[in-house]
């Protein structure tokens, strides 16, 4: 608290208080934070909703069980869209669309290897699971992480029904395209997984 000074005047005694002005956070600052800390516990909760296991990083001991659940997750995702394209593959031999068989080989490929990659990713030492508090934005940071790669997972499943469709409805004019398509969805699905373990290791 200030110092409080008297003053005498025509008016009587005035008294005068000097001290730290009172920074109380305006209606819009506080709006804004609040808005905030609901998108954070929304892109949480969504994640949570989703994955098995999944209850967030806040907590420095459930942090490495929080990440290995999500892994597990996406890969299981992964290798259910593997068989789907199982069958997407024998339909395109069966009607003979030779255009995209290369395309789908190495599609097939990708498919494993991003899924292998993701389920036994190796983080080294990051002391993003041994930091004993971690700060809101970089929270923040993970979480969305983990939201965006979710959200591309269910567009590549989205991606693989429609051509399925496509296929059973004898449309074969697009396939090439699709399955590229299918091809650059996965790769952002591996180069965000991998922008997210730069930045876990980046804790120290």
């Amino acid at each position: 608290m200030g110092k409080i000074y008297s003053n005498n005047n025509a008016y009587g005694v005035v008294w005068i208080m000097f001290g730290k002005k009172d920074k109380k956070k305006t209606t819009a600052e506080k709006i804004r934070g609040e808005v905030k800390k609901q998108s954070t516990r929304n892109l949480s909760e969504k994640v949570a909703y989703l994955v098995p296991g999944y209850h967030g990083y806040k907590a420095k001991e459930i942090r490495r069980e929080a990440d290995k659940a999500l892994r597990t997750y996406i890969y299981k995702q992964l290798k259910d869209c593997k068989r789907e394209l199982n069958l997407v593959q024998e339909m395109l031999v069966d009607y003979n669309v030779e255009n995209t068989w290369e395309q789908m080989d190495r599609l097939m490929a990708l498919v494993d290897r991003v899924a292998e990659r993701i389920n036994h990713a190796d983080y080294g030492y990051s002391g993003f699971f041994d930091s004993t508090k971690i700060r809101e934005p970089e929270l923040d940071r993970m979480y969305e992480f983990d939201a965006m790669i979710l959200d591309d997972i269910d567009a590549f499943r989205g991606e693989i029904k429609s051509l399925k469709e496509e296929l059973e409805s004898g449309n074969f004019d697009n396939s090439f395209q699709r399955v590229f398509s299918l091809r650059r969805t996965l790769d952002d699905i591996d180069k965000k997984f991998g922008d997210r373990r730069s930045y876990m290791l980046e804790f120290v």
